[in-house]
C-alpha cells in the first residue's frame, strides 16, 4: 500500500488497515483528518511484520498521527516525518504479549502531541527501541514500555513535555539505555529495570527525575543545566 504521490485526506482515518496474515507494508505521503487519525494499522494473530513509512510526507491529524498495533508474530517498525496531532499521540505503537518488538525512528521530521509525542507499549517481553527527533508533547513526550525486554532510546534533537520528556514503565530483568545528543528538557521517569542515561549533549533539567529500582547510571560528557528546584531520585 503506497500513497507516497499525493495527499491523502479523510473525514475519518486518512488511511486504516486491517491484515490477518503476512506483513503489512505501508508507505504515506501527506495525510490529512480534521475530526480523526492519520494512519491507523493493525496486525492480527495470523499476521508478521507490520512497517509502515510515512517520511514521504506530513501527517496533520484531529486524534492520533500514527497507530500501530500488532496481535503477530513479526515487528512494529514505524518510520515517521512530521506528524501534528491536535488531541492525542503524534506516534502510537502497541505489541500485544506474544507479538514481536517495537522500533519507531521519528527522526527524520518533528513530532507535535497533545497527550503525548511516542508512545511504545509493549505488553509483553519484546524489545522496544525509539530515536527522536524533535518531540513536543502536553504529555509525555516518549513513553515506553516492555515486561522484561530491552528499551534503547537515542535523543537526536530537541525532546520537550510540559510532563516527562522520557517516561519509561518496565519491569526487570531487562533494561533501559538512553543515549542523549540533543536536548532533553524537563525530567525523566525511568523504570526498575537497570537504567542508563548517557548524556554526550544537554539535559535541561527541571523538577525531578526519578531513576527507581535496579542498578542505574548517569554518564555525563555533555552539560547539565537546572531550571528552578531540581530533584533526582534513586541513583544508584
Amino acid at each position: 500500500h503506497d500513497t507516497t504521490a499525493g495527499t491523502v485526506t479523510g473525514s475519518d482515518e486518512a488511511i486504516f488497515a486491517n491484515n490477518n496474515a503476512g506483513s503489512l507494508p505501508l508507505r504515506s505521503g501527506d495525510l490529512e483528518s480534521v475530526t480523526q487519525s492519520g494512519l491507523v494499522a493493525q496486525n492480527s494473530a495470523g499476521s508478521t511484520i507490520l512497517d509502515i513509512d510515512t517520511t514521504g510526507g506530513s501527517i496533520t491529524v484531529a486524534s492520533l498521527g500514527v497507530s500501530a498495533r500488532s496481535e503477530g508474530s513479526g515487528d512494529i517498525v514505524v518510520r515517521t516525518g512530521d506528524v501534528t496531532s491536535a488531541t492525542q499521540n503524534a506516534v502510537r505503537a502497541i505489541a500485544l504479549p506474544g507479538a514481536g518488538g517495537i522500533t519507531i525512528d521519528t527522526s527524520a521530521g518533528s513530532l507535535m502531541g497533545e497527550t503525548g509525542g511516542i508512545f511504545a507499549d509493549q505488553q509483553g517481553t519484546g524489545s522496544v527501541a525509539v530515536t527522536a527527533g524533535d518531540v513536543t508533547a502536553s504529555g509525555d513526550a516518549i513513553w515506553a514500555r516492555t515486561n522484561g525486554g530491552i528499551v534503547t532510546i537515542d535523543v537526536t534533537a530537541n525532546v520537550s513535555s510540559q510532563e516527562h520528556a522520557i517516561l519509561v514503565a518496565a519491569n526487570q530483568p531487562g533494561t533501559t539505555t538512553i543515549r542523549n545528543t540533543g536536548v532533553i528538557n524537563v525530567a525523566v521517569d525511568l523504570s526498575d529495570m537497570d537504567d542508563t542515561l548517557f548524556n554526550e549533549a544537554v539535559f535541561a533539567a527541571e523538577g525531578d527525575s526519578l531513576f527507581d529500582g535496579g542498578n542505574d547510571t548517569l554518564v555525563n560528557v555533555g552539560r547539565i543545566e537546572t531550571i528552578g528546584d531540581v530533584g533526582v531520585g534513586d541513583l544508584d
